[in-house]
């Protein structure tokens, strides 16, 4: 596989100075006001991010992919004063024979791992590496979407180290959470739209008896393995749903609060409980519950 190196946005000569409306249409929920602060916040800390793209990839969805990443810095510098930690690549692809390739030779994943994860993700994230599978995403919002969802786990992994991994649903859930906010202000869609569309999914499924347990997607292989029993969209949407209902029990403070307290106590039943008010145990009752009831 052929690996155009593209320079990333902090080296991409003149990208805001040139066309200083594209950086505004970017994020439609930035002020022009703060016009000036948001650019500045993205350049310093994009200059760290590098986009590549293969030979099969147009350098339009690179220009995509560098301005969701533009979006995704603003998001998380206005919302909690993050910044990325390390200098990231993001690899562009096209078609699951290049994703394979690139899990196999940029994050050395065994061919069998290398398949699984071409039938169950179209990105992955491994140390600082993403790689995006944009065959698989046809339209401009699911490429955005999917960048920033990578990039939320390298914030998470910001606040809270190694351990944010540690109670899967709630991570992949919260990158889900964040992406969509990131995404609505680029213009694409609404939260509310995502949120309305996920909950939907999962009530056809949930009324069909076939949905995966939430308490059953903590671990890392009960993860995977949800993903091949219930599908990919279905496990997701589980996280998704379960990670609004604490964001309408604490806020969006409460997920930060999450994963800065699990980087400081390593505990996921302590953070939790620090962050929603609530134990563990108990929120798996309470969001099965009015499921439960209402079916």
């Amino acid at each position: 596989m052929k690996v155009e190196r593209k320079q990333g946005i902090g080296r991409f000569s003149g990208f805001a100075g040139r066309n200083r409306s594209i950086v505004e249409k970017i994020c439609n929920g930035t002020m022009l006001v703060l016009f000036f602060l948001s650019l500045q916040l993205s350049l310093a800390s994009a200059a760290e991010v590098s986009i590549l793209r293969s030979a099969s990839v147009e350098e339009a969805s690179r220009l995509e992919a560098e301005q969701a990443v533009v979006c995704a810095e603003n998001y998380f510098a206005q919302q909690a004063g993050l910044e990325l930690q390390q200098k990231l690549t993001i690899l562009l692809v096209n078609g699951q024979s290049e994703y394979i390739d690139a899990n196999m030779k940029f994050d050395h994943a065994e061919a069998s791992e290398a398949a699984r994860r071409a039938r169950t993700t179209v990105a992955w994230v491994q140390g600082n590496v993403i790689i995006s599978n944009i065959g698989a995403q046809p339209s401009a919002r699911q490429r955005a979407f999917t960048i920033a969802h990578e990039l939320a786990h390298h914030y998470q992994v910001g606040m809270a180290g190694g351990h944010a991994f540690a109670l899967l649903w709630l991570t992949e859930g919260s990158a889900d959470f964040w992406a969509s906010h990131i995404v609505e202000r680029m213009g694409f869609a609404t939260v509310k739209w995502y949120r309305a569309n996920w909950q939907a999914g999962y009530d056809y499924n949930f009324h069909k008896a076939n949905v995966p347990d939430l308490s059953n997607l903590a671990a890392r292989q009960d993860w995977y393995q949800a993903l091949e029993q219930y599908g990919t969209p279905l496990t997701y949407r589980t996280a998704d749903l379960a990670v609004f209902s604490l964001d309408d029990r604490a806020g969006e403070a409460g997920l930060f609060k999450y994963f800065k307290a699990l980087g400081q106590t390593q505990d996921t039943t302590a953070a939790f409980e620090e962050a929603f008010d609530l134990t563990l145990s108990d929120f798996y009752r309470q969001f099965s519950r009015p499921l439960k009831e209402a079916a």
